[in-house]
């Protein structure tokens, strides 16, 4: 029976600490997490010992597994299958990884028709995130899962972008293409278009959404290396950006905490280190305002894989956004999830505001005043993509005993 007036409404909203995956939030990895990140990147008896772990704890602990872990596990069975082919629960894992790699496949086909249909627009097209990194910094696509594919045009020639993919008969979901100028920065942080044969991109019209400088853009365009994805000349970012936006988009509060960022970062690491200009990384870094959150990963990765060689951190500049943020980062037992998540959403708002001009602040004010009322705390952290995994995704795996056939069940739709 439907609620019977508005504030009964309200009271069955849920807040922040009712939503899935244990309530609250988290920014870095738990242990199980750790366990199957340390499988995933580890050489040799150091993986197959953290994977025997991971295995053990969830016998104990119970069956689920959550959707950012479930990622990791084609990149799991190939490194622990480059040392010892033959170990537990392999045949499952390897069966894993030929889907991966049969989605990841179709994926990249569909993604090459879209941006054939940029270039002969006329229009530059520059990937990022899965489709770059899988071609040129893991061993096969399988690793790298991705749902779509990041697709990044200047920002100016966005609606002739979006035009051109219309006519070639992809759909736009969750925007319209008749929209005023002042919304195009919304638009530029990524609209996703669907077509019934090739599947999904994701169309962006900046590579760092935590900054509007268009000298920034330029040095990105201008920076770009090429790279080939299914026979189709494109351009990606150089490693220096690369390892920026990996670690900028994925360094953030939810559900669950995100983990393909650290194999992202882990693999650009090791095989992109001499292509590296950390002086660039770092003045970019202090650019877009986004110190706390590089300096927090850095930090972590080293803790995580000690063996690496990793730059030291520099010290954030102190500013309100960043100062907001490295309190949030701080906050990784659960305890505190609830007031690290409110930190990055009144961190995400000062800087919202900064890009926005006196228009567009007039116009959000009122509808942001009536969500932090709410308590809606979790539309502020980056874009809502991230929560719509944690809510309408689930899968799980059960390891009864040493050796047994696991079982899967899933349930709703993956959006990732």
């Amino acid at each position: 029976m439907p609620p019977a007036n508005k504030a009964d409404r309200r009271s069955q909203v849920p807040r922040l600490r009712a939503f899935p995956f244990g309530g609250g939030t988290r920014v870095w990895p738990d242990l199980d997490q750790s366990l199957l990140l340390r499988a995933a990147l580890e050489p040799g008896a150091d993986g197959h010992m953290a994977f025997a772990r991971w295995c053990r704890r969830r016998t104990k602990v119970g069956a689920c597994v959550d959707y950012p872990s479930d990622r990791l596990l084609p990149l799991v069975f190939s490194n622990l299958a480059q040392t010892q082919p033959r170990f537990p629960h392999a045949d499952h894992l390897r069966a894993l990884y030929r889907l991966s790699w049969a989605r990841s496949e179709r994926q990249r086909r569909g993604a090459a028709e879209g941006i054939r249909v940029l270039q002969r627009a006329g229009i530059p097209v520059m990937v990022s995130k899965g489709c770059a990194l899988a071609t040129d910094f893991y061993r096969t696509p399988a690793e790298r899962p991705s749902h779509d594919c990041d697709i990044h045009v200047p920002e100016h020639q966005l609606g002739d972008a979006l035009a051109a993919l219309m006519d070639a008969g992809w759909v736009a979901h969750k925007v319209q293409h008749a929209l005023p100028a002042r919304d195009w920065t919304v638009l530029a942080f990524g609209m996703a278009m669907r077509h019934p044969d090739h599947g999904e991109i994701d169309l962006h019209g900046r590579l760092f959404r935590d900054s509007r400088d268009p000298a920034i853009e330029a040095a990105v365009w201008q920076d770009a290396v090429p790279c080939t994805i299914k026979g189709v000349e494109i351009l990606r970012p150089s490693t220096t950006h690369l390892l920026l936006h990996v670690m900028t988009n994925g360094i953030k509060p939810d559900h669950v905490a995100t983990l393909q960022w650290v194999t992202d970062a882990a693999r650009i690491l090791e095989l992109g280190a001499g292509q590296i200009d950390w002086t660039d990384f770092w003045s970019l870094a202090r650019q877009t305002q986004v110190m706390a959150r590089v300096c927090a990963g850095l930090n972590f990765l080293q803790v995580l894989l000690p063996d690496r060689p990793l730059p030291s951190p520099v010290r954030p500049s102190p500013n309100w956004m960043e100062w907001l943020e490295s309190r949030a980062l701080r906050r990784q037992d659960e305890a505190g999830a609830a007031t690290a998540t409110r930190l990055f959403a009144l961190a995400a708002i000062v800087r919202r505001y900064r890009m926005a001009d006196w228009t567009d602040r007039a116009r959000w004010l009122k509808s942001d005043i009536g969500k932090i009322a709410g308590r809606s705390w979790h539309r502020y952290f980056g874009t809502a993509d991230s929560c719509l995994i944690s809510r309408s995704a689930s899968r799980s795996i059960s390891f009864s005993v040493e050796g047994a056939a696991p079982t899967w069940s899933a349930t709703g739709s993956i959006h990732g």
